[in-house]
């Protein structure tokens, strides 16, 4: 199994004192009695500091393995992996890779608004007001659903549909309010994501992430706040 991990490093001490410092691959041998004692890491380059008005990029923030071993309904063979750029607004980046090369940094290939190139300062985004968590999930009607985190941490659950697993997706549809915020200032909601593996024909299982801005102070309190909520999005026949 690979995991894709976003590398941190301590800014300051406080709660928030981190900012990202690279991405690692994790590579684990599930067929191995303990595997995370035994897992493997490496550097790879799907990262870039931040630059001028932009802010740092990461590859990670969401995988869709778009083949016919997964069960995609138009498979093309290609793992997709969506990065995130932390500007102003957070723009969707994409990179793509056949399976049996995944490990292979050198054969992906990153989408540029016009084609796929090797390089990965090519990469132009997609679309923007994302989360750093997302997901992008083929649809039985053959669209894609990009479910994420309106503007980053908004209480706003929201989905755009596109054509192709790089889009061009359409205008944000708001499909849930979080009610967690209006009961506490210092809360926040964050990174919601779509769980197709989970989820019953005709909907998509969708979870979003609970925080607060007094994170000791709250948590004391009230430990229940720190965990994932679920919600269920219906689809209609076209898939939409």
């Amino acid at each position: 199994m690979h995991i894709l991990a976003i590398r941190m490093r301590k800014t300051e001490d406080a709660v928030f004192g981190f900012a990202t410092s690279g991405v690692n691959l994790l590579t684990l041998d599930l067929t191995r009695p303990h595997p995370l004692a035994l897992q493997q890491q490496r550097d790879t380059p799907f990262f870039r500091a931040p630059e001028g008005d932009h802010g740092d990029l990461t590859f990670g923030s969401g995988i869709l393995v778009n083949t016919e071993e997964a069960g995609a309904p138009n498979a093309d063979g290609f793992i997709y992996v969506y990065g995130v750029r932390n500007d102003l607004s957070k723009k969707l980046m994409a990179a793509r890779v056949r399976p049996d090369l995944f490990t292979n940094f050198d054969a992906w290939r990153f989408w540029d608004g016009g084609g796929w190139s090797a390089q990965l300062d090519d990469a132009a985004p997609i679309t923007d007001q994302i989360s750093n968590e997302l997901s992008v999930s083929p649809l039985a009607d053959g669209t894609y659903a990009l479910v994420f985190q309106v503007g980053g941490i908004t209480a706003d659950v929201g989905v755009r549909f596109g054509d192709s697993p790089v889009g061009p997706f359409g205008d944000i549809n708001t499909i849930y309010h979080a009610s967690e915020p209006s009961t506490d200032p210092e809360t926040f909601v964050y990174n919601a994501k779509a769980h197709p593996h989970l989820s019953k024909p005709g909907e998509l299982l969708i979870s979003y992430n609970v925080n607060t801005f007094d994170f000791y102070g709250d948590f004391f309190k009230d430990s229940d706040i720190y965990r994932p909520r679920f919600i269920r999005l219906k689809l209609v026949a076209t898939g939409h």
